[in-house]
């Protein structure tokens, strides 16, 4: 039976089916399909060089690929932010800035357990001044960074490794610079 893969659609770096985030990018593939690999053996006939070629090779067509993954060639104006959940299962969301974080916001939260409690829009991502804000948009549940209180409508500065909580859920701040 063929192996199944996740395609990141940022990189697009072969991944394993049960991936969850891409480990050169760190995109979400959580709404990734998995699907069938066309991984050949080193042995099957390629145009790259046997001392070239890794242990398995992509072919495409009748070409061989030998690189699996590659960098994303869209030059970014922001350093890239990830939100991930600090329980089991891990799940991680890419966060653009201007990004809302909640039950309905551009950053679906309501998968995550104990998610009830989180506001519709929670809270929204900013990115200024070369640096990364959480501004709590929350009338009646808390924000917290590192223990913090975020009071509403207020901006909080973000660094990579903070420990946010919305309402009742634990996330963590990664950010790729």
């Amino acid at each position: 039976m063929p192996e199944k893969v996740k395609k990141c659609p940022n990189c697009n770096h072969i991944n394993n089916e049960f991936a969850f985030i891409c480990p050169e990018c760190r995109y979400s593939l959580m709404h990734v399909e998995a699907e069938e690999d066309n991984l050949v053996s080193d042995e099957d006939q390629c145009e790259v060089p046997e001392k070239e070629r890794p242990g398995k090779v992509r072919k495409e067509g009748k070409k061989a690929i030998r690189k699996l993954s590659s960098k994303p060639t869209d030059v970014m104006n922001y350093v890239e932010l990830f939100l991930e959940s600090a329980v089991p299962p891990a799940i991680a969301f890419q966060v653009k800035p201007g990004d809302i974080a909640g039950r309905d916001g551009t950053i679906d939260l309501s998968q995550l357990e104990n998610s009830n409690f989180i506001s519709r829009e929670h809270a929204r991502f900013n990115f200024k001044g070369g640096n990364w804000y959480i501004e709590n948009l929350s009338q009646t549940n808390k924000t917290f960074v590192n223990q913090i209180q975020v009071q509403p409508e207020e901006e909080h500065i973000l660094n990579d490794g903070d420990h946010i909580i919305l309402a009742n859920t634990r996330l963590i701040i990664s950010i790729s610079r």
